[in-house]
């Protein structure tokens, strides 16, 4: 089976002021990679 996740870069994960993922993001993929 595979398994895969997609998402973007658009603002939406890494913000363009600071160029940095957020921690709740960070958070969230990490979870997300678990649980694939």
């Amino acid at each position: 089976m595979i398994k895969a996740a997609f998402f973007d870069v658009d603002g939406t994960l890494v913000s363009f002021k600071t160029h940095k993922i957020s921690k709740l993001s960070k958070k969230a993929i990490l979870t997300l990679k678990q649980k694939i």
